[in-house]
């Protein structure tokens, strides 16, 4: 079946977005490890990675990469969690967003366009 124009279009922004959140997550990844710096603001640094999460979990999820957008979701949660009341920002919790982030990195790492639920869109 020939592709669309808007077809053809789409699967290109799918294409990018996997390049695009390569880069997120390596930024979220870089965030939490600044949480370990002793001059660094752990609030700053909390709102910083919970940032890239939320805008991982939202354009994944608008993309058609909802295992991303899951996962994302899930780590937000956790890092908003820390942010908000700082006394939840404890070893535990912490190595809790370092694992949930590490099977986020994996995920993305393997993740392909045609993964996007939006890629086939429209070639019934």
């Amino acid at each position: 079946m020939q592709l669309t124009a808007i077809q053809g279009e789409l699967r290109q922004l799918i294409t990018r977005h996997c390049a695009t959140l390569g880069r997120e997550a390596g930024a979220l990844e870089s965030a939490l490890e600044s949480l370990y710096e002793a001059d660094g603001d752990p609030f700053l640094a909390m709102q910083a990675a919970a940032g890239h999460a939320h805008k991982i979990k939202g354009s994944s999820g608008t993309i058609g990469f909802m295992p991303v957008s899951e996962k994302a979701k899930v780590l937000e949660q956790l890092l908003r969690g820390m942010q908000n009341d700082l006394t939840m920002l404890t070893e535990g919790n912490l190595e809790m967003a370092h694992k949930l982030c590490a099977d986020l990195n994996q995920t993305v790492a393997r993740l392909q366009p045609t993964d996007s639920t939006l890629y086939y869109s429209g070639l019934a």
